[in-house]
């Protein structure tokens, strides 16, 4: 069959089709070429409910248009409101052959807009877009917005309950998302919850990894909070091995600072504040230092209220503790306590009931006590218990010693000394050493005539059975007859309690 004959019997099929489906049109016309048909009005192709419109089946080749190049109108492809399939592109793509489907492919002028939009009306039903959702074992790749012009892309942010998913993990599924100097944000609702990492993974999870030389600041957490705020690191509820390390990677170059609650409002900081399950190690500025460390405790210069350091000050029902204070050895060691220059109050084993073991001192120390050393505490070494100054110039009495609460007092021996002049006066002063209301207790009363200078001192015996002291006894120094002139003298009492 020849050309010819062809586009006649393809006409007159034509013309057939318009005649059914377009009766009423007046005056309309049907212009035939070689290569097409030309309608003067609206042109419709119809059939019956059941026909199939098959549309350059036979081409291999050439190229099926649809729509002209200045149209301004709309072209539609499936309007049926009913169930019904619009397929494009729906061939099986051969073995080594390639299909492009291309909408909206166009280059626009610089003012033109082009807009694509799928399964975006309004609707009160369900809507499906799959867009490579199919099985495949071959390489699928999904471009969207990969182009150099710049581009606002919006994915599922309309205000709507929007559930998205990107992303799985299967086999070496990865996803990547890349932020320029625009920076990169992730918000939600005010009430939202994020998760970072799953229930059962057994990966990495790191945050902040640059090694640029001008470095970088991560923070969290650090908005200035409004109500309470929480943030917790490695707070579960372990049931194997957890480790949390900060700061710990070994550094080749800089200054590392550890800062750790130095905020004004911070009232509570607890390290390890728990009875351990089991045995603990804790270790501050430990390692063998081969450079100045310093660890400071309470450095600042305190101007009101209290501040304590208390180590071992609970009430241990067992166990055994121990402190260690530079017991190792080797190297040069000094131990400053209570150093400074102000009144301080430095006690040792300090309670009445416990027999205290109490050592200063190795064999071959050197133990020095500057000032005035009194002992407060039992002890069976004598040791000066007071000093006071009397005047024999006046028939007085002064006490020289307490003892204290829950103490008994041995008086071993008494030094008169420093006097302002000589006891050997016109009248020589009588005086005696005794308890409060036990007369002659510990020194009988007798005349003394000396010290006889400022240079030289006496030790008036003790008698041979002199009484001991109890609590709150007082030792006194009783002139019964003075000496001429007013002298003064020191009386050091000698002795120990227990």
């Amino acid at each position: 069959m020849n050309k010819f004959r062809k586009l006649n019997l393809l006409g007159i099929a034509m013309l057939a089709l318009v005649v059914v489906a377009a009766p009423g049109i007046a005056g309309a016309t049907l212009t035939f070429t070689a290569t097409g048909v030309t309608g003067s009005a609206a042109v419709a192709i119809n059939g019956a409910v059941d026909s199939v419109y098959t549309v350059g089946a036979a081409t291999t080749t050439g190229t099926i248009t649809v729509g002209g190049t200045t149209q301004t109108g709309a072209t539609t492809l499936g309007q049926s409101t009913q169930t019904n399939a619009i397929n494009i592109g729906n061939g099986i793509t051969a073995a080594g052959k390639t299909q492009t489907v291309s909408v909206a492919n166009g280059a626009a002028a610089a003012t033109g807009v082009t807009t694509v939009n799928i399964a975006n009306g309004a609707t009160a039903g369900d809507s499906t877009v799959s867009i490579l959702g199919g099985d495949t074992t071959g390489t699928s790749v999904i471009n969207l917005g990969t182009g150099t012009g710049a581009k606002t892309i919006h994915i599922g942010d309309g205000a709507a309950a929007n559930v998205i998913t990107i992303g799985s993990n299967t086999g070496v599924g990865s996803v990547t998302i890349t932020a320029g100097t625009g920076h990169m944000l992730l918000t939600g609702a005010v009430t939202t919850t994020y998760t970072i990492g799953a229930t059962n993974t057994t990966g990495t999870i790191t945050i902040g990894r640059s090694t640029a030389a001008g470095g970088n600041a991560i923070s969290i957490g650090d908005g200035t909070n409004a109500g309470t705020q929480a943030i917790t690191i490695g707070n579960g509820t372990s049931g194997a091995d957890s480790s949390v390390s900060i700061l710990s990677g070994i550094g080749s170059a800089g200054a590392g600072i550890l800062a750790l609650g130095n905020n004004t409002r911070v009232t509570t900081i607890g390290i390890g504040n728990i009875a351990p399950a089991a045995a603990r190690t804790t270790t501050i500025a430990g390692g063998n230092s081969a450079q100045n460390d310093t660890v400071t405790i309470f450095p600042g210069a305190p101007s009101a209220n209290a501040q304590a350091l208390s180590v071992f000050a609970g009430i241990a029902t067992g166990g055994t503790q121990t402190i260690n204070l530079m017991t190792g050895t080797g190297g040069t060691k000094a131990i400053n306590i209570g150093t400074g220059n102000v009144v301080n109050t430095i006690k040792i084993g300090d309670d009445a009931t416990p027999a205290n073991a109490i050592t200063i001192g190795g064999a071959a120390s050197t133990t020095t006590v500057g000032g005035t050393f009194a002992v407060t505490t039992p002890t069976r070494l004598e040791y000066r218990l007071s000093s006071t100054s009397v005047n024999v110039g006046a028939a007085a009495t002064t006490t020289l010693y307490t003892v204290p609460a829950a103490k008994t007092a041995i008086i071993t021996r008494v030094v008169i000394r420093s006097a302002s002049a000589s006891f050997d006066q016109g009248t020589d002063p009588i005086f005696a050493i005794q308890w409060a209301g036990v007369a002659n207790s510990v020194v009988t009363s007798a005349t003394y005539i000396t010290p006889a200078a400022t240079t030289t001192y006496i030790l008036p015996a003790i008698i041979a059975a002199p009484t001991m002291g109890v609590a709150a006894n007082t030792l006194d120094f009783v002139v019964s007859v003075a000496a001429t002139a007013a002298t003064t003298a020191t009386v050091d009492v000698f002795g120990y309690l227990f």
